[in-house]
């Protein structure tokens, strides 16, 4: 049996270690920049803008933001059939602590051979997807981070984030420390900005 994943902070960035059978892999990421791995793709609907690794932080003008209020397909094509995955949207807000986020959408359970294939036959939704803010009077740009990370095994859970309170300045590390089971990732992310201030111009 493989040594049980652990997790770790660094000042810079969170920094999640397996390690087990010889190897030590290390993943991090800037809670600023989420572009890491390949094989992960997102599609929108309905007219199926496609961000995968080679435009991962695309800017969206305003009037695109409509198709993000659907739950994108998400296709990660090197997941492990047997193994569960957990999918998580998060946005940074500046004035947050490091760890601290808004959480947009988090699936647990989620069958490696489903996240291969965009087949979501079950999975355990912690939070409800919720698309960036259709508010004419934002100014300028939020990022919006969706990372997988591998799961250790199965874990249902009774937590919900899905009410406005408890939507903001979600502590995803303290929240994997709450499980019983170990995570580890991301192992691959993506983000988009999307940007506000051209319909503020517009409206100039």
């Amino acid at each position: 049996m493989s040594a049980p994943i652990t997790s770790f902070l660094t000042i810079a960035s969170v920094v999640f270690t397996l390690e087990g059978c010889g190897r030590n892999l290390v993943q991090s990421y800037t809670r600023e920049y989420t572009c890491i791995g390949q094989n992960f793709q997102l599609t929108t609907y309905p007219r199926r803008f496609i961000v995968n690794h080679e435009n991962c932080d695309t800017k969206y003008p305003f009037d695109m933001i409509m198709d993000w209020q659907t739950k994108p397909s998400l296709v990660y094509t090197a997941a492990k059939a047997e193994e569960y995955y957990t999918i998580v949207m998060l946005k940074p807000v500046k004035y947050y602590e490091t760890l601290e986020f808004d959480i947009h959408w988090m699936e647990m359970n989620v069958r490696g051979y489903d996240l291969a294939e965009n087949k979501w036959q079950e999975a355990s939704t912690v939070s409800e997807y919720l698309g960036p803010t259709l508010m004419f009077n934002k100014f300028g740009t939020e990022v919006f981070q969706f990372l997988i990370y591998q799961q250790e095994r199965p874990q249902f859970t009774t937590e919900s984030y899905c009410t406005p309170r408890n939507r903001i300045r979600f502590n995803l590390l303290e929240y994997f420390k709450r499980q019983p089971i170990q995570f580890e990732g991301p192992i691959v992310g993506l983000q988009i900005r999307i940007d506000y201030n051209r319909e503020v111009d517009k409206i100039n």
